[in-house]
């Protein structure tokens, strides 16, 4: 089934106007400890993902349909502010599935926390995010920060890890090229484990292309290997390995290769509880 069909079943499946088909509400320990509602349904397939397919892919969705519930805005607010508050958290977040899947959900849920003191994190493969999609979500640029999952270096290494065309590669530097130019706070989550030093570095100047600064948002991280991500990683032949460069060695790099950059523009580097963003406001 190709993206775009797929988009437009998860579509029909998981959303009823403004409400969208949810799983869980809970305390996780991204980002320093953030309430998180878990939605359901993501048109990828990432190897590496630690979400189950129950709650992910189409037809195991429909086989536990019951199993979930649809939640307004106002529903995901309530929760999200009720965790946060229960547990002296500073952030929230849609998570578990792909949040663009229903645009008014989302920046509705936004918009309910525009006016506190949560910060919201929005999290995206970004494939969705098209310039009408953007200019929507530049309303809340000031309230939000945007971590952006980056599937590999390479339209190659996507496909590998996505079971999706490599063509959309290219359509997830598109939507980082939209949120930059709109000036989001923007983190770029890299898995490391699938990428070789020499890989990461032509990365780094593809992104460069789009954005000198780009690389500063870089996010590194490893692959939690549930028994699921092993599955799947074996299914596809994909070998997991230790990561050639980690978050010290990245760092280390950006010192070296960009130095007169790094000393004027690391005060921009925003640390949220160990995940990396690049305020590009």
């Amino acid at each position: 089934m190709n993206l775009e069909d797929e988009v437009d079943i998860l579509q029909g499946l998981v959303n009823d106007g403004n409400r969208r088909l949810t799983h869980k509400i809970r305390k996780s320990h991204y980002y320093g400890g953030i309430a998180t509602v878990d939605v359901v349904g993501c048109y990828l397939n990432c190897a590496f993902c630690w979400v189950p397919d129950f709650k992910r892919e189409v037809e195991s969705i429909k086989n536990r349909i019951d199993k979930f519930d649809f939640a307004s805005p106002e529903e995901c607010f309530r929760d999200l502010k009720n965790i946060a508050e229960e547990n002296d958290l500073e952030s929230v977040r849609l998570s578990g599935g792909e949040p663009t899947l229903n645009k008014e959900h989302l920046l509705q849920t936004i918009d309910f926390f525009s006016d506190t003191k949560y910060d919201y994190i929005f999290e995206t493969n970004g494939i969705l995010l098209d310039e009408e999609y953007v200019d929507d979500l530049s309303d809340f640029k000031d309230d939000i920060y945007v971590y952006f999952s980056l599937k590999g270096n390479d339209p190659e290494t996507f496909e590998r890890l996505t079971d999706k065309d490599c063509k959309y590669w290219e359509e997830q530097l598109n939507s980082i090229k939209l949120l930059t130019e709109e000036g989001f706070r923007l983190g770029l989550n890299v898995m490391s484990d699938f990428i070789s030093k020499k890989e990461m570095l032509f990365l780094m100047e593809k992104l460069r292309t789009i954005d000198p600064l780009l690389p500063f948002g870089i996010d590194i991280k490893k692959t939690s290997i549930f028994p699921h991500v092993e599955e799947r990683l074996n299914e596809r032949g994909i070998k997991y390995q230790e990561p050639e460069v980690d978050s010290v060695k990245y760092d280390k790099i950006l010192r070296t290769r960009y130095s007169e950059l790094y000393d004027n523009e690391s005060e921009n580097i925003i640390d949220k509880g160990g995940m990396t963003f690049f305020d590009f406001r």
